[in-house]
Order: C-alpha cells, then structure tokens, then sequence
C-alpha cells in the first residue's frame, strides 16, 4: 500500500509517467504472488490495468510488455485448465509483441512460457534466441528457473543445458 501511495504520489506530480506505472504494475504483480485467490487476482488485475496505461503512454516500451507478459504467466500458474491456458496464451502474446519490439527483450520469458506448456522444442528455440540477443544463460541460472521442470529431462533440452557455461 505504501508502495501504491509513492507511486500515485510520483504521477500525481509527472502524469505522464509511463517508468512508474511499469514499475507499480511490478510491485502489484510481485503482491499478487504472494497472495492467494481473489486476493491475487485483483492484484494481477490491477498490475494489468497499470502497464496498459504505461503503454497507452508509451507504446513502444518492450520493458512493460515483457513484464506484463511475466505477470500474466504467474498468474497463469495460479490456475488451473482453460484458465490457466487462457493467460499462457495472453502472456504469451504480451511477450511476442515484446520481441517486435526489440529482439530479445521477451525471448527468455517466451522460453519459460513455452516450457510451461511442455514445449521442448519451442523452449529451446527461444533460450537459443535469448543468447543470441545477448543474454548470458548458465547451467546454474536454467537449473534455479522451476519453469523449465516439466522439459528438464528431454534429451534436446539436456543438451543445450550440456552446451552452456557452468556458471
């Protein structure tokens, strides 16, 4: 909350602002996670409403995009079948127009995403596009991600796991 009132307070005095209402979406999205239920729904919600704002203010920000896509596929896994399917499926479009945007700028995410989904293939795909975008993946880094859990032990995933750096 008292985030929320710092936040309000700082486009109160810049209404055009677009930095802090990406920024608020985060800190609502990172609340919602730790929350349960409608609780965390109306969080999720509320972050959603923030970054749309930021875009309205600022369409060609990929840093919005790629956290919204974030926040709509935590909030995915707080549901179950269609629903769940429904925000992967959002996330996964907030993340792609990320990527227009700026190459590299979702593609990590998009990995996740995918792997979620059970998407070896397109998993490896967008990992492979990430390095090349210029993030630095690591053995270490892909083993703390639990999103990659359900393709951790298919054999393309195992080697590109093999291919990267320990550390």
């Amino acid at each position: 909350e008292e985030a929320g009132r710092k936040y309000a307070e700082a486009l109160r005095l810049k209404p055009d602002f677009p930095e802090a209402l990406g920024n608020w979406g985060n800190t609502l999205s990172d609340q919602a996670k730790t929350k349960v239920g409608e609780d965390s729904d109306r969080l999720f919600e509320e972050a959603g409403r923030k970054y749309a704002e930021a875009l309205r203010l600022k369409p060609d920000f990929p840093e919005v995009l790629n956290a919204w896509g974030v926040a709509l596929y935590e909030h995915a896994k707080t549901k179950a079948g269609d629903e769940a399917g429904h925000f992967l499926r959002e996330a996964r479009q907030k993340l792609l127009d990320a990527e227009r945007m700026r190459a590299g700028s979702g593609a990590l995410n998009l990995a996740c995403v995918e792997a979620i989904e059970g998407n070896t293939v397109e998993a490896i795909q967008w990992l492979q596009a990430s390095k090349s975008a210029g993030v630095r993946l690591s053995r270490a880094m892909i083993a703390g991600e639990k999103d990659f859990d359900r393709i951790r032990n298919q054999p393309e995933f195992v080697s590109l796991l093999e291919s990267l750096a320990e550390n």
